[in-house]
Formats: structure tokens, sequence, C-alpha cells
């Protein structure tokens, strides 16, 4: 049973990687500015993560499961963590947060580029 974990593990960071890539550019074409996409990017990693500390116990385990970065890190933990999501469950909520963002860019790019 522990070999299926790490091989999930294992096959979900390349796929969480990828995932990662698609939001990054998403964020990028929404933005369209490097340093910007750069620094937005790093503030939804880390800097909200790091935010959430701060709060009370009960909102961390609540909010902190919906933040992109926990719940596409679900896949890849080979350790089951009971506040965040299930490993393809979080995965799938990472990638309805990239997919709403690759259609907004890809609107906006529309938009501008016409």
């Amino acid at each position: 049973m522990a070999d299926l974990a790490v091989l999930r593990a294992v096959t979900g960071g390349g796929l969480y990687l990828g995932a990662v890539a698609l939001f990054s550019l998403a964020l990028g074409t929404l933005i369209r500015h490097t340093a910007g996409a750069i620094t937005a990017m790093t503030a939804i990693a880390f800097v909200v993560l790091t935010i959430l500390v701060a709060l009370p116990a009960s909102w961390q385990d609540t909010a902190g499961r919906w933040l992109p970065a926990n719940a596409g890190s679900a896949l890849w933990s080979v350790r089951d963590v009971t506040h965040i999501f299930t490993a393809w469950t979080g995965f799938a909520v990472f990638l309805a947060y990239t997919a709403t963002l690759l259609t907004w860019g890809f609107a906006a790019f529309a938009r501008r580029e016409t």
C-alpha cells in the first residue's frame, strides 16, 4: 500500500508542476507584466500561506484547504493530512483554479489583441 502512495506522490509531483506552469502562464497572461506576474505567483504560493498562520486555528483549517498551493500539494504528499483535501480532490480543486485563470487570461488576451 505504501508503494502506491509513493507512486502517486512521484507521479503527482510531475502533474502538480505542470499545473503550476499553466497557472503561472494564466497569471502572466492576465497581468501582462513580468515582474508583476512573478510577484503575484510568489504571493499566492508563499505569502498567503504565511499570513494564514496568523489567523485562528479554526480559520486556518477551513480557509487553508482552499488555497491553491495547499489544494494542489495534496497530490504529491505521501502522508494524508487531515485538514486538507484528499490527493485527487485537492488536485481537482487546483485544476479548477487553473482552468478558471486560463479562461480569464485567454479571454483578456483575445480582447486586448483584437
